[in-house]
């Protein structure tokens, strides 16, 4: 049935006897309600098993008194039967869930571009387990999520000290990053006509224990054909795969798979309103250690969700839905705590996971049980 607690007035349809005695009415005190709905004047009586029979909720207020009319149950429905019947298929939590999977899955953020004739693996039809990630798995996703998050936080922590020194016009195309035991420091430049070398412009150290580093300049720039060189280049083929439809961000963390070195590649969208942040649309790129091919393709979510951030921190929860996948993703955990380290719950179509303040992910439930609880609670 609808949810009561979007009515104004809450009854429920039973009577008392013409005469009640004092402990008839102890007996039935609790069942008997006929209120009027005003959570924020009334706070709820004792806890009841029910979870939604409390005067906040569905049950109403206690009413003293004789000769309460009876309310019959089709006086009490938003909707006749009939109705119901004609509209569940548009009301019902099932059938938004499989309309979202559709939609997230006939989505691409951003809209690949690639011309190449050989076919690059990838995620896009989704895919099902039939046994939720193990701790494991999850640790990974977690070790991978915290150093997304490090990446974004130093990339535009640097970014504004290197534009605050007003750099030399076209000496900076994009900036990338080298994690060190310290942090992540950012280096600033392009790739030179030929390709062959990154011309390091600028050098941000990790800031250290709050203190803002100096941004060390090279004039003229470090022609540097190892790791930057690389990671420059994965980056720029990523980037030219894609037409991004808005501001996004583009984060490149070393890999090692399979006995190889690699590069992931990611790709989310940028925060662009103070207040709001943007989530989904995001896609992880394996790419080739010399930087130079991508080996896979994995969306990790299609839509894009903005969050308003206006409340305390302490008050937000996050509740993500992921179709593509039975698991969290690596930006699941990013964005947690780039929102200011906001717990998430993130809701699969077979599992639900939790993802704490610190990034840790955890496996909760199966998402019929999770749904199942949600409901009894509304």
């Amino acid at each position: 049935m609808i949810n009561l607690t979007q009515l104004s007035i809450v009854a429920l349809s039973l009577a008392l006897p013409a005469k009640t005695s004092p402990d008839q009415f102890a007996t039935w005190r609790g069942q008997i309600r006929h209120a009027l709905y005003v959570p924020d004047r009334l706070p709820p009586l004792e806890p009841n098993t029910n979870g939604y029979m409390r005067e906040d909720r569905e049950g109403g207020l206690d009413a003293l008194g004789t000769d309460l009319p009876g309310i019959p149950r089709a006086n009490m429905t938003v909707l006749p039967d009939a109705d119901w019947e004609h509209l569940k298929p548009e009301l019902t939590y099932e059938s938004w869930a499989e309309k979202v999977k559709a939609a997230e899955l006939a989505m691409v953020h951003p809209t690949q571009q690639s011309t190449a004739t050989t076919t690059i693996p990838s995620n896009k039809e989704g895919h099902s387990r039939d046994r939720p990630a193990d701790q494991t798995e999850l640790d990974g996703i977690a070790v991978r999520g915290r150093a997304i998050a490090a990446y974004d936080q130093a990339a535009w922590q640097a970014t504004d000290l290197v534009r605050s020194i007003q750099p030399h016009e076209g000496a900076v195309k994009m900036y990338l990053g080298w994690q060190t035991d310290d942090g992540w420091k950012i280096g600033f430049g392009k790739l030179n006509e030929s390709g062959t070398r990154f011309l390091l412009a600028y050098e941000v150290p990790p800031f250290v224990g709050g203190v803002k580093p100096t941004v060390v300049v090279h004039d003229p720039a470090v022609e540097d054909d190892g790791f930057w060189l690389k990671e420059a280049l994965a980056f720029n083929t990523v980037r030219a795969q894609v037409a991004i439809n808005r501001p996004y961000n583009i984060a490149a963390l070393p890999a090692w798979l399979g006995g190889h070195g690699h590069w992931w590649i990611y790709t989310y969208p940028a925060q662009t309103v103070t207040g709001t942040y943007p989530a989904g649309g995001d896609t992880r790129y394996t790419v080739s250690a010399d930087g130079k091919a991508i080996e896979e393709v994995h969306e990790m979510h299609a839509s894009i969700i903005e969050y308003d951030l206006s409340p305390k921190l302490n008050d937000l929860q996050i509740y993500r839905t992921s179709y593509l996948d039975d698991a969290p993703e690596d930006t699941d955990v990013a964005n947690a705590i780039m929102m200011g380290h906001v717990p998430a719950t993130v809701v699969t179509p077979k599992f639900v996971y939790r993802i704490a303040a610190d990034g840790t992910a955890t496996y909760v439930t199966t998402t019929d049980v999770f749904r199942k609880s949600q409901e009894k609670l509304n």
